[in-house]
This record gives structure tokens, C-alpha cells and sequence, in this order.
């Protein structure tokens, strides 16, 4: 299957046609422009940048043996904001 956005082949697609790290780039560059002043190519180079940062470090935990379902129960978990000043 091909991405619709960065046509490389992957394995899954999102109900848009989008591979994971298209979604991810277009969600944080949506964030971006909403909650900041940071708007168009240089929302979307940020949202690369930050994109590349969580996938990195969700292939570094599955490269050390961590990406298991603890792993992602774990990941889920420090989705939820406990606190603001965390």
C-alpha cells in the first residue's frame, strides 16, 4: 500500500490513506498552528521535526527490547496530563 501523502509503501493506512508518520506530522503541524503564531511550511517543518523525535524514540525502545505491550501500556498512560506543571 502506498501513502497518500508521502506515497512510500507501508504496511497499514489510516481511514485518509495516510501512513502513521504522515498523520503524526499533519496532527502535531494542526496543534502548532492552533495553540501557536506558527503557521504553514514552518508549522509543518516543526511538526517534522517533532515527528522524528517520537518515532526515534519509539524505534529506540522496540531496538532494546522495550516495545512490548508493557511498553505501550506505559505510553498510553503518560498521555494523560496529571498535572500542569508536569
Amino acid at each position: 500500500m502506498n501513502c497518500a501523502c508521502c506515497q512510500e509503501d507501508v504496511r497499514a493506512l489510516d481511514e485518509d490513506g495516510i501512513c502513521f508518520s504522515c498523520a503524526m506530522v499533519q496532527h502535531f503541524a494542526i496543534i502548532l498552528e492552533k495553540q501557536t503564531d506558527i503557521t504553514g511550511d514552518e508549522a509543518i517543518d516543526l511538526a517534522c521535526e517533532l515527528a522524528d523525535c517520537a518515532r526515534s524514540l519509539i524505534l529506540d525502545a522496540r531496538d532494546n527490547g522495550k516495545a512490548s505491550d508493557d511498553f505501550f501500556a506505559d505510553v498510553g498512560v503518560g498521555m494523560v496530563r496529571a498535572s500542569t506543571e508536569h
